[in-house]
């Protein structure tokens, strides 16, 4: 994904989505995802491109099905 896509923008808001519904800080995502908390605010905000490998650490700390998150990001 490139930043400034929508994707990235739609995958994020996604993320936040599912954040927000589990009741998730962000230091306890960053902390269980591995990923620093500055660049998990980058990420969430889609102002970073996320590798795949971010992506699915995310998806696994929030106990998301990352495909389920990506089909529903594509109806953006």
């Amino acid at each position: 994904m490139v930043y400034g896509d929508t994707r990235v923008s739609a995958v994020a808001a996604e993320l936040r989505v599912e954040k927000s519904a589990r009741q998730v800080s962000m230091d306890l995502l960053a902390y269980r995802s591995g990923v620093p908390v500055d660049v998990l605010f980058q990420y969430l905000a889609g102002i970073r491109d996320m590798p795949l490998m971010t992506f699915l650490a995310i998806c696994d700390s929030l106990e998301v099905d990352p495909s389920e998150l990506l089909r529903r990001a594509q109806s953006y």
